[in-house]
């Protein structure tokens, strides 16, 4: 049986990198840090008066220019691993090796168990099935790797031994994904 978690005979589109850093969450991380260091600056001296909205207090508490001062150390910290995971898979789009691996195993993102619904309502949500996807694959030199793929919402699970198209970084080739993570 062939896995249904991407067609292993051609590789499809692969992703620009601004839909990388969209899908990443590296845009949401720079509006982040602009936003709060724009509100922040209505503390430093100079700053124009009409920015001192900014720096009345919330309901007798902190005011939002604090709240920035607090969010762009936090922001920073964000934006340097989300660059860093951006930047990797940016360079497994551009140079990555496409092989088929095989899925060596799955396990579940999370063990919910699902909630029977309540009495007299007129709908339930139920928790999607995500699994992670692990999955092993030689490289150039013949040497086998393993790695793991983002969490899935698949079923039926992918059974071990299906094929499974992965791109890896020839210079290091510990650095894996599933090409469907990287493909539209």
């Amino acid at each position: 049986m062939t896995s249904h978690l991407d067609d292993t005979s051609a590789p499809r589109r692969r992703k620009t990198l601004w839909r990388i850093a969209w899908d990443g969450g590296l845009v949401f991380g720079l509006a982040l840090l602009l936003g709060s260091g724009f509100v922040a600056s209505a503390l430093l001296p100079g700053a124009p008066d009409s920015m001192a909205v900014f720096t009345q207090p919330i309901g007798g508490r902190g005011s939002w220019a604090a709240l920035g001062v607090i969010t762009l150390p936090l922001s920073l910290m964000m934006l340097g691993y989300v660059g860093r995971h951006t930047m990797r898979q940016w360079r497994l789009v551009r140079h990555g090796v496409r092989v088929i691996g095989r899925v060596a195993r799955t396990e579940p993102f999370a063990a919910v168990a699902p909630q029977p619904p309540s009495p007299g309502a007129l709908f339930s949500i139920r928790p999607e099935h995500r699994v992670y996807i692990h999955y092993r694959f030689h490289d150039g030199t013949g040497r086998e790797h393993e790695g793991r793929s983002k969490p899935k919402a698949l079923w039926p699970r992918p059974a071990p031994g299906d094929p499974i198209a992965v791109l890896y970084d020839p210079r290091r080739p510990g650095s894996s994904v599933p090409e469907a993570d990287l493909t539209v």
